[in-house]
């Protein structure tokens, strides 16, 4: 979408307004927002209605826009707290271009409800610091999180769905061959997603980052997430579960099935009382996807080395209410050249729509 085709100046003339309705090529975003040529801030929007309905009241074409335009119009402020909530009923109005807002009415950017899934309220951190060694050769020159699925890399896949649901704010924890990530990241997105890159002097674990980004947080949940597997899962979904439940934590989780080759006997009181024959059991094993609220991410700040798993023990050891989130959705963890291959065979078939 490009922001200036819905942008218009007040010193604009309705008929400046018409010809650029007409130049939106998406038929179902013909809506202008006006811009007060002074300040540059945002105080109405305008659509082929509501000059039709001005031309009929008495003006023409040669009447400024802002004249026609609408000064109670629907938009998202960066400082609501009611910003998530606030989008859910927008979209389900049916509204399809959204203008986001800062405190003195200046665009901050356009939102076209039709890609962008929701807007989460969260901060994230990218876990994209270790060497890969499993993946070797593929990683003695190139990170992993830069080791290319389809047509780019495995942590682009992550950051552009995590963008469909909001976020464009993404903390990055780097160590090895961090400068390449850096570089890589910069010229793909070339300003329009911003990047705080936490440059680990040591291995601090796969949660220990979280203690350095306590500068650079706009919210008070956030997402923890290793940047090299591979995953469409609805995180709309796993953020409303985590709200809903009233968690302190919760980890997403994918369903591992095992069978037992052989008939298994029931016990009680060291008697048997039944036979199991052969039978399937399914557990929840760890996806490496964390959502935290701002007393877990505390916690973690009394530590300089943690991993994700010793995260949740302390969790669990200080009463916290931690739960698993089962998830319906695909996930790939990239772990070894025969993951890395798969992932590459099945790219094209996984739905980041």
């Amino acid at each position: 979408m490009v922001v200036d085709n819905h942008i218009i100046g007040t010193n604009r003339t309705a008929r400046e307004a018409l010809i650029q309705l007409e130049r939106i090529t998406n038929k179902k975003a013909l809506v202008l927002f006006v811009k007060d040529s002074h300040n540059n801030k945002i105080i109405g929007s305008i659509t082929d209605g509501d000059l039709r309905r001005g031309l009929i009241s008495g003006l023409n074409l040669e009447d400024k826009v802002q004249d026609f335009m609408k000064k109670e119009f629907a938009f998202l402020k960066t400082s609501s707290k009611s910003y998530y909530n606030d989008f859910e009923t927008y979209k389900e109005r049916n509204i399809t271009i959204i203008p986001l807002l800062n405190n003195e009415r200046l665009l901050v950017k356009l939102i076209d409800l039709n890609v962008t899934k929701t807007i989460l309220p969260v901060n994230v951190l990218l876990m994209a610091g270790g060497k890969g060694s499993r993946l070797r050769p593929y990683t003695l020159t190139t990170p992993k999180p830069l080791l290319k699925v389809g047509e780019k890399p495995i942590i682009c896949h992550n950051i552009d769905w995590l963008n469909k649901h909001g976020i464009d704010n993404y903390n990055i924890s780097i160590r090895y061959l961090g400068d390449k990530i850096i570089k890589s990241l910069r010229e793909r997105y070339k300003g329009n997603i911003h990047f705080n890159f936490i440059k680990e002097e040591e291995p601090l674990g796969t949660a220990g980052a979280l203690n350095l980004i306590d500068a650079k947080l706009n919210y008070e949940d956030t997402i923890l997430m290793n940047s090299d597997l591979l995953t469409n899962l609805d995180f709309r979904g796993f953020y409303d579960y985590f709200k809903e439940k009233g968690l302190d934590l919760v980890v997403a989780a994918i369903p591992y099935t095992t069978k037992v080759p052989y008939a298994i006997f029931d016990l009680e009181n060291g008697l048997i009382t039944s036979l199991s024959e052969k039978p399937t059991y399914t557990y929840l094993a760890n996806a490496g996807i964390y959502l935290m609220n701002e007393r877990v991410r505390k916690l973690a700040n009394s530590f300089k080395y943690l991993d994700a798993t010793e995260l949740i023990e302390q969790c669990l050891s200080n009463g916290f209410k931690v739960a698993p989130f089962e998830m319906k959705d695909f996930w790939l963890d990239i772990g070894n050249p025969m993951d890395y291959d798969k992932a590459n065979q099945i790219i094209d078939s996984v739905n980041f729509k």
